[in-house]
C-alpha cells in the first residue's frame, strides 16, 4: 500500500562491538525514532536488557499504538524512578534518571558479591 518501509518508528546509532557476532548484545546507544525524528537515546543496559533491546521494544509498542484507534496524543507522565511517556494514556516506554541507573547496578553488584564472597580478585572473603 506504501509501497516501501512503512514503519514511522526505526532504531539508529546501534554500534556493536567491533567483531562481535549476533549473539552478543550490542554496545552503545540505541536512538529511538519516530516520524524522523530522534524521540530518545537509549544508552545503557537496564535490568539485564542492552540499549538496542528496550529501544527494539519502545519501537515495537510505539507502532501497535500508533496503529490503533485514537487521537494518539503523547504524554509524559513524572513517577519517581523517571519519565514514563505515554500515547493516549497507555504506556510506550519510561526513561529512568541516571541516579536509577546507579543504584541498579550499586545493588546488583552487592547481591553477586553477598552471594559470591570469592569474586573478588585479590581471594579475600568479604563478611
Amino acid at each position: 500500500m506504501c509501497g516501501g518501509d512503512c514503519r514511522v518508528a526505526h532504531i539508529h546509532g546501534c554500534r556493536g562491538r567491533p567483531g562481535g557476532t549476533a549473539a552478543e548484545p550490542p554496545a552503545g546507544d540505541a536512538v529511538l525514532t519516530v516520524f524522523n525524528r530522534d524521540i530518545v537515546t537509549f544508552r545503557a543496559p537496564l535490568m539485564g536488557v542492552s540499549a538496542h533491546d528496550r529501544a527494539r521494544r519502545a519501537q515495537t509498542r510505539i507502532e501497535e499504538q500508533l496503529d490503533g484507534p485514537g487521537t494518539h496524543k503523547v504524554t509524559m507522565q513524572a513517577i519517581p524512578l523517571g519519565t514514563l511517556v505515554q500515547i493516549d494514556g497507555a504506556s510506550s516506554f519510561m526513561v529512568v534518571h541516571w541516579f536509577v541507573t546507579l543504584l541498579l547496578l550499586y545493588e546488583w553488584i552487592s547481591l553477586v558479591l553477598r552471594q559470591f564472597p570469592y569474586t573478588r580478585l585479590w581471594g579475600e572473603r568479604l563478611r
